[in-house]
């Protein structure tokens, strides 16, 4: 008995949750298919043209407004499905956020030159003796001979990863081909392309 209350009262809360969620829905202007009427929402534009809306509407519905969108405290802007963070319009703030966040920019980038280098390095390096042994390599063979030896070795075997490896090393990547591809595309080609997009999508 106490195990039937307990889920109506689990069906009753989620019932009551969607029909918040539904009211919710309802209580905005909206077009027939269903998005946001953002020019009866809007209260104004800002100096970049973006839309201008109320806090409360852009807290509850920032996901579907158009990117850009700003909320009327200047405080946050629409980006992706999501919302990002506005500087506060106190220049001396604002420049020390850029400073702060270039500085960590630069850090990073410092952290990845550092690991390619040490990489490359590594890979450069004469392989160890009993390396060149089981794979079968030459005297003086690199680790990079012996990664690319052992690649082959897997390939051979049917490991499909090594095989991938192996085939994108060497540029053969399909969508690296693919990409090469649109780019030698004539003006008459991608007109044509244009046109059959076009017909799909109607």
């Amino acid at each position: 008995m106490n195990n039937e209350i307990n889920i109506n009262l689990d069906e009753l809360e989620k019932n009551i949750e969607q029909q918040t969620a539904e009211e919710i829905k309802e209580d905005i202007p909206r077009l027939e298919d269903g998005s946001l009427d953002i020019n009866n929402i809007a209260i104004g534009k800002d100096a970049k043209s973006n839309y201008i809306v109320p806090d409360d509407i852009f807290d509850k519905y920032y996901k579907e407004l158009p990117r850009g969108t700003v909320n009327e405290s200047g405080t946050w802007r629409t980006a992706n499905n999501g919302k990002i963070k506005i500087f506060g319009g106190n220049p001396e703030e604002d420049k020390a956020i850029h400073i702060k966040g270039a500085a960590t920019s630069n850090a990073a980038q410092a952290q990845r030159r550092t690991f390619r280098d040490t990489i490359n390095y590594m890979l450069k390096q004469k392989a160890n003796k009993r390396t060149v042994e089981d794979l079968g390599l030459t005297d003086g063979a690199t680790n990079l001979d012996a990664v690319i030896a052992a690649a082959f070795m897997q390939a051979n075997k049917g490991n499909v990863k090594a095989m991938d490896f192996l085939r994108d090393t060497v540029g053969e990547k399909p969508s690296d081909r693919l990409e090469a591809t649109v780019e030698n595309l004539t003006p008459e080609d991608r007109a044509m392309l244009e046109n059959i997009k076009n017909r799909l999508s109607e």
